[in-house]
């Protein structure tokens, strides 16, 4: 075990250090080298929280779908990645795959598992910045949104989990950077195509129904890309309906407007949740979106913010002593999730709040597209399954670094956010209140 947390520490630098090496800038290099050394610590102990015994056999994941895909992958690498759709039984197949190619150049072991989780979500990071500088055009702004990406720690808890989101936020900063390009840089645009393909690509080999984000985004985007790149979108599209139908081959479900349309309007993932005890289904939050999901499309609609709101702040418990004693990632998910619900969340929602004063009409829309799909996963599962959202902050992460720069720098500024968090805190409490009541009351 001491052996493979110490090649675990070598390999998250060694990663840190050639990713950081990509951006040509050194304090982002540092930056990624720090981030790296806390992706190190908290997987060092997760480790020892999957293998209490000290023993090896299949790792203990708190119960989440990555012990699914860690035995898929190692079954994978075993019988050949050429045999998936016999060797896979989940909805998807993608990530076991991805899993399984790492498993059988360096052998089948957590420590790899994690490591090639941790890549992806560097590489994200990457992209993130990347496109934050062609957006705001200062590298301070790229780099904190870049900080604001890495203090939502709930990443890090999906990485170490082994779930599959970070490969889908890389689909999404992937699209994210390519978009910028494209808008950005003269010339044919075939890197920044290359890149968004790749990003649908990963989609429909992880989560084919997020194929819908795409049309979100394109919807934002269209009159900027008719204007300045048509000849991009004409062969974005023709792509894409070439590439949407292998989507099929990577997973169990038929993918055609009539799932599409139930995954939207009837989805029966949070129920699912609710009646296997992921989330309590007697307690506030089960209350809460069991009562909204049994509610018509159109009033779930116009009740949007009951379940973005849930999905901002779930996990609430930061009080949680789970870490220790049930598995240390959820030291990232709840104890540190005050982090995202009271910082970096309320700069998310300043950032909205002041979209129209953003100098760059690109970085308005992007944000306004990642807002949008935000709010539509809320609407879909309820706000119960947060997760399923983190992919979305990827696109507004940069309008939180723009002004996050101006906060530091004008002061008109920093007197309109302080305002904004007094206002939102004070929204928080009013909320706490009822919730504690209620929670006293079922107590009783």
């Amino acid at each position: 075990m001491l052996f493979e947390i110490a090649l675990y520490l070598v390999a998250n630098t060694a990663i840190a250090f050639a990713v950081g090496a990509a951006s040509r800038h050194f304090k982002f290099m540092l930056l990624l080298l720090i981030y790296s050394l806390v992706l190190s610590i908290g997987g060092a102990l997760s480790m020892s929280s999957s293998f209490p015994d000290g023993t090896g056999g299949l790792p203990y994941l708190a119960g989440s779908d990555g012990e699914g895909y860690y035995e898929d992958a190692v079954n994978l690498a075993s019988e050949g990645i050429g045999n998936f759709q016999d060797v896979i039984t989940a909805n998807y197949a993608g990530h076991q795959i991805y899993l399984a190619a790492w498993f059988g150049l360096f052998g089948a072991s957590l420590m790899v598992a994690m490591v090639a989780n941790n890549l992806l979500l560097m590489l994200s990071i990457l992209c993130l910045f990347k496109a934050s500088l062609l957006l705001t055009r200062a590298p301070q702004a790229a780099l904190l949104a870049c900080v604001a990406m890495m203090l939502t720690t709930s990443h890090i808890y999906h990485a170490l989990l082994l779930l599959k989101e970070p490969a889908i936020c890389l689909a999404f900063s992937l699209m994210l950077l390519a978009v910028c390009e494209a808008l950005n840089r003269r010339g044919l645009g075939l890197r920044a195509l290359l890149m968004f393909l790749a990003g649908i690509a990963i989609l429909i080999a992880m989560r084919g129904t997020l194929l819908l984000f795409v049309l979100v985004l394109l919807g934002y985007l269209a009159t900027l890309f008719v204007r300045q790149r048509s000849h991009v979108l004409v062969m974005l599209a023709a792509v894409l309906l070439v590439m949407v139908p292998l989507a099929q081959t990577f997973t169990t479900y038929t993918l055609d407007a009539e799932f599409l349309a139930e995954t939207v309007l009837l989805n029966t993932v949070i129920s699912q949740t609710l009646e296997a005890g992921t989330v309590d289904a007697g307690g506030v939050v089960g209350q809460v979106s069991g009562a909204y999901l049994a509610l018509p499309f159109a009033i779930k609609l116009i009740l949007f913010i009951v379940p973005t709101s849930l999905q901002v702040l779930l996990p609430f418990d930061f009080w949680s002593t789970a870490f220790l004693d049930d598995h240390f990632s959820m030291f990232f998910s709840r104890n540190l999730n005050p982090l995202w619900f009271l910082f970096i969340a309320v700069w998310a929602g300043f950032a909205l709040l002041n979209v129209r004063k953003l100098p760059d009409p690109l970085l308005a829309r992007l944000l306004l597209a990642g807002a949008t799909f935000y709010v539509v996963i809320a609407v879909i599962y309820g706000g119960a399954i947060p997760r399923y959202g983190a992919p979305a902050l990827y696109f507004i992460y940069p309008a939180i670094g723009h002004w996050w720069l101006r906060y530091r720098e004008e002061l008109a500024v920093r007197k309109e956010v302080h305002a904004f968090f007094r206002v939102y805190c004070g929204g928080l409490l009013l909320l706490l209140l009822p919730y504690l009541a209620l929670n006293l009351a079922r107590s009783v």
